[in-house]
């Protein structure tokens, strides 16, 4: 596993986060498709309306037999280095996911140049705001978009913990989590450098 760090700047704050990532093999993908769609279908108003998200997003095991081994990437932020900001525990939440979620999305981008692959990214596509699935048209941007892990009924939690014995935690009860983090994968060569 290599670990590492970068500062991000924001125009009110400077925030560390923390890189974890990790070469392993298509097994280490917990692949529950029917229950992570049904699970979407019950609790998201989004369910069959973004292109990136159930029913529209295909299996992970579509790609896990074609690929053998797999980059998996998880950028953290502690969210206690907003502790000296007059925010709720929800606007510190989203302030942590809106500085990680578009970095972790530019490294992946970059990291398909090198592998000639396409990424699993984190949660639903942002490329169009709305949606065209929402206004019932076409994709518009069907080469540029990608599906998450969870999307594609990978078990984010499990494979978070497998490969960096790090538990994904969550805003409850309105309390933020002592830290927020995102995750993607990519299919990459049993020798690829990173």
């Amino acid at each position: 596993m290599k670990q590492q760090s970068f500062i991000a700047k924001t125009p009110k704050h400077e925030l560390e986060v923390e890189v974890l990532s990790k070469l392993v093999s298509r097994d280490v993908f917990d692949v529950k498709k029917e229950q992570f769609r049904k699970m979407c279908e019950d609790g998201c108003s989004n369910y069959g309306k973004k292109y990136s998200c159930p029913p529209f997003s295909p299996s992970f095991e579509k790609f896990q037999n074609s690929f053998e081994n797999f980059l998996v990437v998880m950028y953290s932020i502690n969210l206690n280095q907003l502790a000296n900001f007059d925010y709720s525990d929800y606007q510190k939440l989203q302030i942590g996911n809106a500085v990680i979620k578009p970095r972790l999305e530019k490294y992946m981008r970059s990291l398909e140049n090198k592998t000639n692959t396409q990424f699993f990214s984190t949660g639903a596509c942002r490329l169009c705001k709305p949606c065209k699935g929402k206004l019932g048209e076409p994709c518009a941007k069907p080469n540029d978009k990608r599906y998450s892990l969870e999307a594609s009924g990978v078990d984010c939690n499990k494979l978070a913990m497998d490969v960096f014995d790090r538990p994904l935690l969550w805003y409850k009860n309105k309390t933020a989590p002592e830290y927020t983090s995102v995750i993607a994968a990519i299919p990459v060569s049993e020798t690829f450098s990173f």
